[in-house]
């Protein structure tokens, strides 16, 4: 039997590789879609986890082309409902390389879901069917951890310092701290911590407004209607009043 974890990169993923390393049968293999977008610190974490964890296997997934790649290649800049960054870049090599070298029927893929966030499970094991899909997170009987708990769990367990996003007030590891479903609270954050790689992204959509037209990544509404905003009109302001900053959903 094989047990395939989608390794973000992030912590919950991570613990939940390590729970099954230690609590069930068959080969442990980890698979990492890199989107070229990630924050350096990300690299770091993985190496030092892979050697806690000790997988029997660990892949290293890369089409060449960061998210903007995918963007301008799809003539389609992605937003809070339609992500093919994720597509292209996670999701669909990912299934690639699953079909090619385990079947369904001795296979198990796990993600690092935690249970506060269960209502992600079902579609991402519609969209895996026929593979059987796990988050040992959302099992009572298997790692129903406290959402409090998943970083201080990890270093306990491992001596591994957690990635620097997290200390900089992100809820997730993946593509740097930039996230085309994130809020307008999770796009201040990144604004206030890494400038320049907020700057970086948002001359990244002057672009590729130039090329497709009115398009953005931010939304805003007023009066009861709905208003596009651009990252560089948003970082002039000053105040943000959107206070949710979720977790990545984009794989799955």
């Amino acid at each position: 039997m094989y047990n395939i974890v989608f390794f973000s990169g992030g912590v919950s993923s991570a613990l939940t590789a390590l729970w099954i390393r230690n609590n069930l049968p068959g080969k442990l293999h980890l698979l990492f879609t890199d989107t070229l977008t990630e924050d350096e610190d990300l690299y770091r974490f993985l190496d030092e986890s892979i050697d806690a964890i000790a997988p029997d296997g660990v892949t290293h997934i890369t089409s060449g082309m960061n998210v903007w790649d995918v963007f301008n290649k799809e003539r389609f800049l992605g937003n809070s409902r339609i992500d093919p960054c994720s597509k292209v870049l996670k999701r669909e090599p990912a299934r690639k390389w699953i079909n090619a070298r385990y079947s369904p029927e001795e296979t198990t893929l796990f993600f690092g879901i935690h249970w506060s966030e269960e209502e992600r499970l079902s579609a991402i094991k519609t969209n895996w069917n026929p593979y059987k899909v796990r988050s040992v997170m959302c099992e009572p009987d298997s790692f129903f951890i406290d959402a409090s708990a998943i970083k201080t769990t990890w270093y306990e367990q491992t001596g591994v310092k957690i990635p620097r996003l997290y200390d900089m007030g992100f809820t997730h590891n993946n593509c740097g701290g930039f996230c085309i479903k994130a809020g307008k609270y999770h796009f201040k954050k990144l604004l206030q911590t890494m400038p320049e790689r907020y700057d970086y992204h948002a001359n990244k959509e002057e672009q590729i407004r130039h090329r497709l037209g009115d398009v953005t990544i931010l939304r805003e509404q007023r009066d009861k209607t709905k208003y596009r905003l651009t990252m560089k009109e948003f970082a002039s302001r000053s105040e943000v009043k959107e206070l949710e900053c979720h977790s990545c959903r984009c794989f799955g």
